[in-house]
């Protein structure tokens, strides 16, 4: 036989839990719950804003582009040395000094040695600068420089200015000297109270 259950050993806990519920529901919704939240908007909002924010980037470096444009159409070699070059992957980089440009150099030296070198890591930072290791804009004739201005994939990396100024400066004046050039331009601007030495004014080692 079924025994008889007092309505009030049901309604109780029911009460009790509707209670909770209806206290607790609301604040526990704007706290973000991700089972109580739809997230897709969110994330479709963050996507937009980086958009934007990658959209305005493009734009500014557009507008400072045009106006360092030199008025004549025509490049000289000069123009297109900072501009490396990979055949085999269709790519060319513009490099701006530090802007991590050696582990980029580094990076395409991977990528156009045929298999010789297998990491960046182990490329040794002064190798990376090194005339000869990487192929420049600047050695192709005009035709050909057409062609993958055209038709390669172009890019570039920018950095904030003050960061730049200050890697810059710990690279270059507190750092082991290891060149000639760096040991003049260490003694003529690292010690503002002493003269620059007459034997490093003429110096073009880089």
């Amino acid at each position: 036989l079924l025994q008889r259950v007092c309505p009030c050993h049901i309604l109780g806990p029911a009460f009790i839990f509707l209670f909770i519920l209806c206290f607790f529901l609301p604040s526990f919704i704007q706290m973000g719950h991700p089972s109580l939240v739809h997230t897709y908007p969110y994330k479709q909002m963050k996507l937009l804003a980086a958009q934007r924010s990658l959209q305005a980037r493009r734009e500014l470096l557009e507008e400072a582009c045009l106006s360092h444009t030199r008025k004549r159409q025509v490049l000289s070699p000069e123009d297109l040395k900072h501009l490396i070059v990979d055949d085999k992957h269709n790519l060319i980089y513009c490099y701006v000094p530090k802007v991590a440009c050696t582990n980029w150099k580094r990076v395409l030296m991977v990528l156009t040695s045929d298999g010789r070198l297998t990491s960046p890591l182990d490329i040794p930072a002064n190798e990376a600068h090194v005339a000869g290791n990487l192929h420049t804009l600047s050695e192709f004739s005009v035709p050909e420089i057409n062609h993958r201005l055209r038709s390669y994939l172009k890019f570039i990396f920018a950095r904030e200015p003050f960061e730049r100024l200050v890697s810059a400066y710990r690279n270059k004046f507190t750092r082991k000297v290891t060149s000639r050039w760096v040991t003049a331009l260490f003694i003529c601007y690292g010690y503002i109270f002493h003269p620059c030495p007459k034997r490093y004014v003429k110096s073009t080692d880089s």
